[in-house]
């Protein structure tokens, strides 16, 4: 005798398949009835229990096919923009102005009566006399003639206004520098600065113009009568603040 269920043998008066457990009920002439459960017909395998041929499990439920896992999107950092390179003398003042406030030893103020920055340094001029520099910078590529007397005239305005010492001509002087950082220098600039400045009582004032992007320099090439003493100082002084250079 046979399960009805899943086809296994069967002990004489078993009531439950020791395979699958199924419930055997007995069936007349000692045959066994396939068990029914949930009032359902029940699943015969007995013509192929009889015929001798295998029994077979029924096959699994399909399952649904998995959903799948989308692959993790890598954010590539955006490429970093390198920073725009310098194209005026606007964009070159600030790292000029700090090199020059190294090599004197000071820091820069802004005064904005003359829209520039003050450096002061104090020196040593001919005939032992204490000459207080006061370097103003500003920067304009296309400034002329006419923009360079007005700065020109704010810086020596505001210089002689607030001048702090010994009076001026008491072994004392004052010596101003109005420049400005010019790329390409314009020709009414480079005109006005070649002019030989109005004349002060201790005060020198000597206009230069300086093209940060070549290094050149220009400022009076002449020597004026009064105070001849202090002029090659002066533009001694101006070489060597604004690039440097003891030549």
């Amino acid at each position: 005798m046979f399960c009805t269920n899943c086809g296994a043998p069967l002990t004489p008066n078993a009531r439950f398949c020791v395979t699958c457990g199924a419930p055997i009920a007995p069936a007349p002439g000692g045959m066994a009835s396939p068990a029914r459960s949930g009032g359902g017909p029940a699943h015969s395998n007995a013509a192929g229990a009889a015929s001798g041929s295998a029994w077979q499990a029924p096959a699994p439920a399909p399952q649904a096919p998995a959903t799948p896992v989308p692959a993790p999107q890598i954010q590539t950092p955006a490429a970093t923009s390198p920073a725009p390179a310098a194209h005026g003398s606007a964009d070159i003042l600030p790292s000029y102005l700090q090199t020059v406030a190294s090599r004197i030893c000071q820091a820069p103020q802004f005064i904005p009566e003359a829209g520039a920055y003050l450096l002061v340094a104090d020196q040593r001029g001919a005939l032992a006399v204490q000459m207080h520099s006061y370097f103003f910078f500003a920067a304009n590529d296309l400034a002329g003639y006419a923009q360079m007397q007005v700065y020109a005239e704010a810086c020596m305005a505001w210089a002689r206004k607030n001048y702090e010492g010994l009076p001026r001509g008491m072994q004392s002087g004052l010596a101003v520098y109005p420049v400005m950082l010019q790329h390409p220098l314009q020709p009414d600039a480079l005109a006005y600065v070649k002019q030989i400045p109005d004349k002060h009582w201790a005060a020198f004032e000597l206009p230069v113009l300086f093209d940060p992007m070549t290094g050149q320099l220009e400022h009076l090439d002449k020597t004026p009568v009064w105070g001849f003493a202090m002029w090659r100082g002066i533009k001694a002084s101006a070489r060597m603040v604004l690039t440097g250079s003891q030549g």
